[in-house]
């Protein structure tokens, strides 16, 4: 797979949402039993205003992409992965760092629909 970059929602630290910015960054290679996901929503909930703001126990230190879950269409499958194939829909709960596009995330864990 070719240098694939991404837009994510990312905030330099905890205290106010409107730190978050929209940045780009490359995503790493696929690992064994990813699937690369192309995003059609994500979701801000209120966890992630929470951490955003600070008042999240579990507030990362640093800089932090909020965001726990998201549905879209798959674009590729690592070689491992052989019971989804792309253009599956695909979406998941529970994936941190999800305020973004494309997402990487484990076929383990996606939802039938």
């Amino acid at each position: 797979m070719a240098d694939v970059k991404r837009q994510v929602w990312k905030t330099p630290k905890a205290g106010a949402i409107k730190r978050l910015v929209l940045t780009e960054e490359s995503l790493p290679a696929l690992k064994e039993g990813e699937v690369l996901i192309r995003a059609k929503a994500v979701g801000l909930n209120f966890a992630d205003i929470f951490a955003l703001t600070g008042l999240y126990s579990a507030t990362p230190k640093g800089a932090f992409i909020p965001g726990l879950e998201f549905s879209g269409i798959i674009e590729a499958v690592a070689a491992d992965v052989d019971n989804l194939k792309v253009g599956h829909a695909f979406w998941r709960l529970r994936q941190p760092h999800s305020l973004g596009h494309p997402i990487l995330a484990s076929p383990a864990t996606r939802m039938e629909f």
